[in-house]
């Protein structure tokens, strides 16, 4: 385990910005069940990379690319709850996106099987209660 955390939604900013050296420049997966705030959190990541424009879930559009003005560079948001199956993604290009040296956000990664990244890191957010979560960063095993 390399980070846990309990945290409100009010402190989510700060819990962000103790969690995103870490994020730096990898693929990172996200594991929560629905409305743990697997997209909030992404949403104040990308708010803390200096990321301009509407964040939003990439639920209908599969992937949403990001540019941030803190890192110069491209970061990728997928959201893989409406994939079927993994030949959906090989129709997308979604290996070339993995393949790049860019961060990628994958929501809903317990989809992947055959295309999990080797390196990643994983986030697991468990619901307390309507306002309390706990965060868990680990390596992928």
């Amino acid at each position: 385990m390399i980070f846990t955390v309990e945290y409100s939604l009010d402190n989510i900013e700060e819990v962000c910005h103790n969690l995103l050296p870490h994020l730096l420049g990898q693929k990172v997966l996200f594991y929560a069940p629905m409305g743990a705030g697997k997209t909030t959190l992404i949403k104040n990541l990308l708010k803390n990379l200096e990321v301009e424009g509407n964040v939003q879930s990439p639920t209908f559009a599969i992937v949403n690319e990001y540019y941030s003005h803190n890192i110069k560079d491209y970061i990728y948001h997928f959201d893989l709850y409406r994939i079927e199956n993994e030949h959906e993604l090989t129709q997308i290009g979604f290996e070339d996106y993995l393949d790049a040296e860019r961060m990628v956000f994958i929501e809903w990664a317990e989809r992947l099987a055959v295309f999990k990244p080797l390196k990643a890191l994983c986030i697991e957010i468990e619901i307390i209660d309507s306002n309390s979560r706990i965060l868990r960063l680990s390596h992928l095993i």
